[in-house]
C-alpha cells in the first residue's frame, strides 16, 4: 500500500457510518499513519514542521505561544487564573487565537456571552493546542504530551465544563481526554448560543436577506450529531431563508476545501488535485442551488499578516458517531447581542 492512501482519508467518518457490513475504516488508517510517523518516522516535510511548531509553541503554525491570549486584551474576558469560580472554561483553541478569521469568531462569541452575562473564562497563555492535529497525524506522544498539559491545567482550576469553536477541540476535549483524566461536560458554542436565543437572553436583530444554506462540519455532525442548534441559530436571523444543501446531515460531504497541508484534522502529504477536487464538489451541492453557503470556520493556515510555515485511537465506533466555529452563526446572533 503506498503512503498517499494513508494520507488522503480526510477522517470525515462518510465511509463508516454508510458501510453495509460495518468496516471500520477511519480507525485503521490513524492506526498506519502512527506506525508511519512512531516507527518509521515516514511522513512529508510538512507534517514535520506542524510537529516542530506544536512542540515549541504549542500551535501548528509556529506563532509565538506568548500571544494566544492577545485577541481578548480589549475584550475584558478573564482569565481563569483572574476567575477561577468562571462557570465555564472557553478552550478557544489554535484557529481562535491565532487565525485572523478565528479571532473575529472568537471576538463575536466572547460579545455574545458578554451580553448573556455568562460566567465563562479563558486559559490564556496557560492554553495549549488540543492536539487533535497530532494524533490523527500519527504522533500518538505529541497529542497525549499536549492533552495531558491542557488537562492537567483545566482539573487544577477545577474546571467542570468547557466551551469550544472549533468541532475537532470539542470532540477530542469531549471523546478523548476522558482517556487521559480529563473528563468536563463540554459544549460546541452553537450549542451555547442556541441555547441562549431559546431562553431568550439573547435576540438576533440584524436581518441577513436572502437564500442560505449551512454546510455540516463531520466533525460536529457525523461524529457528535450536532446537527439541529445551527440550523435553529440561523433560523432566528431576520430574512434569512435556510435551504438544504443536497447532501446534508449525515450524509454531509466533506467539505475538504483547505490548504493540502491540512486536512481531516491532520497535515497530509500535498495532493493539490485531491483537496481542489473535493472542494469544488462540495462547492457545487451548495451552489447547485444557487445561494450563499454559510459553512465551519476550519483550522488551517493562518488569514492575512499572521501567515506562517506550515492533524488516537478512538473508542467503539458508537461512540464515536455522534468537531470550527460558524461563522455565520455567531454574526447571526452578534447582531441582537
Amino acid at each position: 500500500m503506498g503512503v498517499n492512501p494513508v494520507w488522503d482519508c480526510t477522517n470525515c467518518m462518510h465511509c463508516m457510518e454508510h458501510c453495509p457490513v460495518m468496516i471500520e475504516h477511519v480507525p485503521k488508517i490513524i492506526d498506519m499513519r502512527r506506525y508511519k510517523v512512531l516507527m518509521e518516522a515516514d511522513f512529508a516535510p510538512e507534517l514535520q514542521l506542524t510537529y516542530r511548531n506544536m512542540e515549541n509553541n504549542s500551535n501548528p503554525w509556529g506563532i509565538g505561544a506568548h500571544m494566544r491570549g492577545d485577541w481578548a486584551k480589549e475584550l475584558g474576558v478573564k482569565t481563569m487564573a483572574e476567575n477561577p469560580e468562571a462557570e465555564y472554561c472557553w478552550y478557544v483553541g489554535c484557529a481562535g487565537s491565532f487565525d485572523d478569521r478565528g479571532k473575529k469568531i472568537s471576538t463575536a462569541f466572547a460579545k455574545i456571552l458578554q451580553a448573556a452575562g455568562v460566567s465563562f473564562a479563558i486559559l490564556g497563555t496557560e492554553e495549549s493546542c488540543c492536539g487533535d492535529s497530532a494524533m490523527r497525524g500519527g504522533n500518538e506522544y505529541l497529542y497525549q504530551a499536549l492533552a495531558q498539559a491542557n488537562i492537567e491545567v483545566m482539573n487544577g482550576y477545577g474546571v467542570k465544563k468547557v466551551i469550544t469553536t472549533c468541532p475537532h477541540g470539542y470532540n477530542v476535549i469531549k471523546k478523548d481526554y476522558p482517556q487521559l483524566g480529563g473528563t468536563y461536560e463540554v459544549y460546541h458554542h452553537t450549542e451555547i448560543i442556541a441555547d441562549l436565543i431559546a431562553k431568550g437572553k439573547i435576540k438576533p436583530t440584524k436581518a441577513a436577506e436572502g437564500l442560505f444554506t449551512y454546510h455540516d462540519s463531520c466533525f460536529l455532525g457525523r461524529y457528535n450529531k450536532v446537527y439541529d442548534q445551527p440550523r435553529k441559530i440561523l433560523q432566528a436571523v431576520p430574512g434569512l431563508k435556510l435551504v438544504e444543501m443536497e447532501k446534508h446531515h449525515d450524509h454531509g460531504f466533506c467539505w475538504r476545501r483547505r490548504r493540502p497541508d491540512v486536512d481531516g484534522g491532520a497535515p497530509r502529504r500535498a495532493d493539490q488535485q485531491l483537496s481542489h477536487r473535493h472542494g469544488a464538489q462540495g462547492q457545487r451541492h451548495g451552489r447547485g442551488h444557487g445561494m450563499p453557503l454559510l459553512q465551519h470556520h476550519d483550522h488551517g493556515r493562518p488569514q492575512g499578516p499572521q501567515r506562517r510555515g506550515e492533524g488516537r485511537r478512538q473508542g467503539h465506533r458508537r461512540d464515536r458517531l455522534g468537531g470550527h466555529g460558524a461563522q455565520a452563526d455567531q454574526g447571526g446572533a452578534e447582531g441582537g447581542a
